[in-house]
């Protein structure tokens, strides 16, 4: 089974050693635990630990300017993603756009009907 990027880059926030001893502990333990926690930030107005800061495993791309860092997670979203329909779409009017989005509801509407008659004929 091939591993899912998004889960790996991520995978790296978190601790697992102190995951495991959480387990441990009963639902009213880590539920203290948390009330503990929350306690000690309205103290002290920060968190105790620093927030982990992962780097990515691969290199941020970015097709905004050479300048420009983006997040590469959304990157990688980005990659599925056909921008030249969202930017012919984006030429259209709020109008039109919505003329559009009523065909398309008509045309899954009748699909629908005409599924529901295929399988009520056989």
């Amino acid at each position: 089974m091939l591993s899912d990027p998004i889960v790996e880059y991520y995978k790296q926030f978190v601790d697992r050693a102190q995951l495991r001893e959480n387990l441990k502990l009963s639902v009213d333990q880590r539920m203290g635990k948390l009330r503990e926690m929350a306690a000690a930030v309205d103290r002290e107005g920060k968190r105790k630990q620093a927030p982990l800061r992962p780097t990515a495993p691969w290199p941020a791309i970015s097709d905004c300017g050479p300048d420009r860092v983006t997040d590469p997670i959304i990157e990688l979203y980005k990659r599925d993603v056909d921008r030249t329909l969202l930017r012919e779409n984006l030429k259209l009017s709020v109008e039109q756009r919505m003329q559009k989005l009523v065909r398309m509801a008509r045309l899954v509407k009748e699909l629908r009907s005409a599924g529901q008659r295929a399988r009520q004929s056989s």
